[in-house]
């Protein structure tokens, strides 16, 4: 897998296929965890695994489960956080759902994307006082809000996955030089 940066940075790698095997993925983000630095990104993505895993009924832990995939979206963030950048891709699956994410990131400014319906799924912002989580799915936080009789298909109907879901589909294409859009024929919405 390859990060599309800058010619001068050399973002970690995370290579990983999606899996329902939820030890091996439990295992792979604690893994992940323990690599990372002291910065502001790796406290939050601490605090989300561990919102994950606090004592709960089998049917809450279980659901859980499935969201564990935010801690990889959030360390996703961490080789921006340390050497900022432009990053524009549109292949990766960090969150081993099976559906591919965007990463758009400038000096300033990263964010992930889900490329199917263009939702920001995280967002931080660099500025001159450190970096600052802008958006955030509920799942990083908390998880099973829901009646569990609503939990189909082991997901959380209650729960906001991110910002701007408007329930379209969206086709990601490369545009100009630094530039991503997501439309089709009759709307878009533009990275840069």
């Amino acid at each position: 897998m390859n990060f599309a940066t800058r010619p001068d940075s050399s973002p970690r790698q995370i290579a990983f296929s999606p899996t329902t095997d939820v030890a091996a993925m439990n295992e792979h983000i604690l893994d992940h965890l323990r690599k990372s630095s002291e910065g502001p990104i790796a406290v939050v993505a601490w605090q989300a695994y561990s919102a994950m895993l606090t004592p709960t009924p089998q049917s809450l832990a279980a659901l859980r489960a499935n969201y564990l995939g935010i801690v990889e979206l959030l360390l996703a963030a961490e080789p921006w956080a340390n050497e900022p950048g432009l990053i524009l891709d549109c292949n990766l699956d960090l969150d081993r759902d099976g559906q591919k994410e965007c990463i758009l990131a400038s000096e300033n400014v990263f964010t992930i994307l889900e490329v199917g319906n263009a939702t920001v799924r995280i967002a931080f912002v660099r500025d001159e006082n450190g970096i600052h989580q802008i958006v955030a799915p509920m799942e990083q936080f908390t998880v099973g809000l829901s009646d569990p009789l609503e939990w189909k298909d082991g997901t959380d109907p209650q729960l906001i996955s991110g910002a701007f879901i408007d329930g379209l589909e969206y086709v990601p294409e490369y545009g100009s030089q630094n530039e991503i859009v997501f439309g089709d024929a009759q709307r878009e919405k533009r990275s840069a």
